[in-house]
């Protein structure tokens, strides 16, 4: 998954004969009536140069430096034709699948009954590796980078509760260690970013974006923050 980790990445940043097969990580079960989305995250036209132009933005001796692309010249330079697009569109629906292209024409968000979208991608269930297989035909996989979301099995579902279960944080600990074991001191020691705080560097006047592609409790969030001594304010969270 690093390929597609580095890819989603690049969007992010520059925008202010046969079958192919995709792996995709298994995470909850779901009746077989009840509608679900997933993405699918379609390759750009050239990822290298996409990537590159990703760098040249970040690079000062660049022209290109801080000149960041609107999501449609992302469509226009990298995204997928609207031939192509219409193509993926016309496959789904045939399995009453309703298909929605995000600006860039980078990804795909499909939508409808939980049955009807293991039918569209031919979803198999590789019990030993906690995973299933995804599989779609040959005139639209090649322009699949991958596909997130799709769940599959009550049997998984308790598998992966009881991984997570293994891993819950230690809420007991609070402040410096709380930090230090799961928080931002673990990142900083991780990462050996005190070289960076020890010259003054700390992030004055820059900001990021976080963005998630399951769903997640703000509850949650609130938790983490307070156990890293910050404020539990989640008001800049969007769903």
């Amino acid at each position: 998954m690093k390929k597609t980790r580095e890819f989603l990445v690049a969007v992010a940043l520059l925008v202010t004969g046969g079958v192919a097969t995709f792996v995709i990580q298994e995470q909850s079960a779901q009746a077989a009536g009840r509608k679900t989305t997933v993405s699918v995250v379609l390759e750009p036209q050239n990822r290298q140069a996409m990537i590159d132009a990703v760098y040249d933005t970040v690079d000062p001796s660049s022209q290109a430096y801080h000149k960041y692309l609107s999501t449609s010249q992302v469509g226009d330079t990298y995204g997928q034709p609207t031939a192509k697009l219409n193509q993926f569109k016309a496959y789904f629906k045939r399995y009453k699948l309703a298909t929605a292209v995000y600006p860039g024409n980078l990804m795909l968000k499909v939508s409808g009954q939980y049955s009807n979208v293991l039918k569209a991608f031919k979803a198999k269930l590789v019990t030993s590796k906690h995973k299933v297989n995804v599989t779609l035909p040959k005139t639209l996989a090649g322009q699949v980078d991958s596909v997130v979301g799709l769940t599959m099995g009550a049997k998984k579902a308790k598998v992966i509760k009881n991984t997570k279960a293994t891993t819950r944080p230690n809420l007991k600990l609070n402040g410096a260690d709380f930090s230090k074991q799961y928080g931002a001191q673990k990142f900083v020691d991780n990462y050996q970013l005190n070289a960076l705080y020890d010259k003054g560097l700390e992030g004055q006047g820059q900001r990021i974006g976080l963005v998630m592609l399951s769903d997640y409790n703000k509850g949650d969030v609130a938790t983490y923050l307070q156990k890293n001594g910050l404020a539990a304010d989640t008001t800049r969270l969007h769903k």
